[in-house]
């Protein structure tokens, strides 16, 4: 929850630091790996958002909207990075 409020203050970096801190003891816990991917798109670091995403999905298990909405936030990042065949997949 303190990422997340540092995040909507503004301060990205703040919480991203904050969530990977987190991910040492719970690599993964779906809804951390889905919040970082989050904080580094936001931070334009695309590559680290695609693969939070992608893993969020692997990690969500049986709750179906995170796992869409992990597989759709990926391709986003392929896009922002202009791999189109990455964005399909």
């Amino acid at each position: 929850d303190s990422a997340m409020y540092a995040a909507k203050k503004g301060k990205i970096q703040k919480a991203s630091d904050q969530l990977n801190r987190m991910m040492i003891d719970d690599p993964d816990r779906s809804d951390l790996l889905y919040d970082a991917g989050d904080m580094a798109h936001d931070l334009d670091k695309f590559d680290e958002a695609a693969a939070y995403f992608s893993r969020a999905a692997v990690c969500g298990g049986k709750d179906k909207k995170l796992c869409f909405q992990s597989h759709f936030n990926a391709g986003n990042a392929c896009v922002a990075q202009k791999k189109l065949q990455c964005a399909l997949e």
